[in-house]
């Protein structure tokens, strides 16, 4: 059974860590996860807890083709 794995995306570079012949798979769920991702942050920037959230893409090569969002601020641990 093979591990699965997870990439966590917060700047350009971090796309690099993710295999060659898994990249197009990631990037195949990124918009799916903008999409979520743009009411997290107008809600967070009508709040004014924009500066608090932790912004990243997590991608777990897991085969499955879902993406979860999950809202939370840098200091919850």
């Amino acid at each position: 059974m093979t591990e699965i794995q997870e990439y966590k995306i917060t700047k350009v570079e971090d796309f690099l860590k993710v295999p060659e012949d898994r990249l197009e798979a990631c990037l195949a769920e990124f918009p799916t996860f903008l999409a979520a991702a743009k009411p997290a942050v107008e809600l967070a920037e009508a709040m004014n807890v924009r500066d608090s959230l932790e912004a990243a893409y997590v991608w777990i090569d897991d085969g499955k083709t879902d993406v979860t969002i999950s809202v939370g601020s840098r200091d919850d641990s």
